[in-house]
């Protein structure tokens, strides 16, 4: 077993080492002081950013922890009594998203070496489940390894699960953002390739940095010395490329993601 970022432990990688040794989940049991507070200030954090955290087992396939909230995103008290991992692949509209995600991630991982493997971030937008009230939720979903094996595969990793519906395009799909030190790749479902660089591109987040910060596009335009046609060309591509409704969820995925700085 190898642990990431193991020569400067942080609160993630503590939890997860914490939960791997100590945590019952068919009881749920909570065996110490430690992991009770920080378990606690994950639901807190859970609860005041809107986002569902959890830790999954690759190698037995289940999730050793998720937050309470987790139960609201499935439906609520449809969902009282069961556990996520037993029915969660079944409500996938795209049954296959779960093994393309872990196959790309894997296809990745391998051009990686040891030191950059233990920097890795993956991030899907767009993966759709309909839960057990009906309802149809595309959400963003971020995974960081935490434990990985002798071979270098993601064994338990620390995820975030965030509902994004109304952040995205009406259109069907999905796509995948990995980092691992500087290196960037991506993956869209309307391609179905890995790509060795960012979704998007430098200058497309320098607008984006811009019209976050309140420029307007013929301020943006002035400032880089661009036409106004230029800025809006690169805008539309770039919503496109993200499958984003307008500006602002563009740099709302963007920041969920990483592609742009979380300030912006």
């Amino acid at each position: 077993m190898i642990s990431a970022y193991s020569s400067e432990p942080d609160f993630i990688t503590d939890f997860v080492l914490n939960l791997k040794e100590e945590w019952d989940p068919v009881s749920r049991q909570l065996a110490s002081e430690r992991l009770r507070k920080q378990v606690a200030l994950l639901e807190e954090v859970a609860i005041r950013t809107n986002q569902i955290f959890s830790v999954f087992d690759f190698s037995s396939f289940k999730y050793l922890y998720y937050t309470k909230n987790m139960i609201g995103l499935i439906g609520g008290e449809k969902a009282a009594g069961l556990r996520w991992e037993e029915f969660y692949r079944h409500l996938t509209t795209d049954s296959f998203i779960v093994d393309r995600f872990i196959s790309v991630r894997s296809a990745v991982t391998k051009q990686l070496d040891a030191g950059e493997r233990m920097l890795l971030k993956t991030s899907m937008c767009g993966g759709e489940i309909t839960n057990l009230q009906g309802k149809s939720i595309r959400c963003f979903f971020g995974s960081r390894p935490v434990i990985f094996t002798k071979s270098g595969e993601v064994e338990v990793s620390f995820d975030r699960l965030v509902n994004i519906n109304p952040f995205l395009a009406p259109d069907a799909g999905y796509w995948l953002r990995i980092t691992a030190g500087s290196k960037v790749f991506h993956w869209r479902s309307d391609s179905g390739k890995v790509v060795a660089r960012d979704l998007l591109t430098q200058r497309e987040k320098e607008f984006l940095t811009l019209w976050s910060g309140g420029y307007s596009v013929s301020a943006i335009a002035e400032t880089a010395h661009v036409s106004v046609h230029t800025v809006k060309n690169q805008l539309v591509n770039a919503r496109d490329r993200l499958m984003a409704r307008d500006n602002t969820s563009l740099v709302h995925l963007c920041g969920l993601t990483g592609i742009l700085e979380p300030s912006h």
